[in-house]
């Protein structure tokens, strides 16, 4: 992240620029849309309401209230809560929103609700089917095509967290030694907010809890999960029994 001016900040790893401060104030869904779309802020003119994927780009799990780095974006302090996030809900009448003093995900109805709103401008990522599969060594892997990542494509299932980051870890599957746990991030890049039931188009993907390498800012003894049937994420105790993907960055190798 790098400050552009006194009121922007843009993101080197993504390209997006965003407001740095001076948020919009508590608004139903439609005039936060209009709220952007309308704005001309630092002297721009092409500011959009940011999706789910962009917004949750910003925040860090390392941090709580806000789960922000507040140096950077220096309007969010510890009163902020739910904001906005262009990406609809089930059947339309709600809208995604992101928690952004804990970084859980939710949704809120686009009338009744009223959340404040951060602005975004620059090309937002490729969406659809960005999966790849191929089979290594008898393994069936899916590579995402926007991250590089590549992943397993069988799923375990009923393991702690602890033995989740174990399975992974112990994983030789394509021969290869590097397979690990996936992040909150990681295992969020893999959803589809337009989707449901499951809410992905990751191949052969089932509508179960999915765990995240991530520990809770709030408790250790929690970590994040995702919920593959609507996409919303949460925090659960690591002894809980969910499902596992693993994940492996593959760096120079051609593998």
């Amino acid at each position: 992240m790098q400050n552009d001016s006194t009121d922007r900040v843009r993101d080197n790893l993504t390209g997006l620029e965003w407001q740095r401060a001076d948020f919009a104030a508590a608004s139903s869904w439609q005039d936060a849309v209009e709220g952007c779309s309308n704005s001309s802020h630092g002297g721009q003119s092409d500011w959009r309401l940011p999706t789910v994927h962009e917004l949750f780009s910003i925040t860090d799990e390392t941090r709580v209230n806000p789960a922000v780095d507040t140096g950077v974006f220096s309007g969010f302090d510890s009163e902020s809560g739910a904001f906005w996030t262009s990406d609809a809900y089930g059947d339309g009448g709600s809208a995604w929103e992101v928690m952004m003093n804990s970084s859980v995900g939710g949704a809120s109805d686009k009338t009744q609700g009223s959340l404040q709103s951060l602005c975004v401008r620059g090309a937002s990522a490729v969406v659809g089917n960005h999966f790849s599969e191929s089979t290594v060594h008898s393994a069936e892997l899916v590579t995402d095509t926007l991250t590089g990542l590549v992943w397993q494509k069988s799923i375990a299932s009923g393991k702690t967290w602890s033995q989740a980051l174990s399975h992974c870890e112990g994983s030789t599957a394509g021969g290869r030694g590097d397979w690990r746990l996936p992040n909150k991030k990681e295992l969020l890049s893999i959803l589809d907010f337009g989707e449901s039931e499951p809410a992905s188009l990751f191949p052969g993907i089932s509508t179960g809890n999915f765990w995240a390498s991530t520990t809770s800012n709030y408790q250790q003894d929690k970590a994040w999960y995702v919920r593959f049937s609507d996409g919303k994420i949460y925090r659960e105790a690591k002894t809980t029994e969910y499902s596992v993907l693993c994940v492996r960055t593959p760096l120079r190798d051609n593998g």
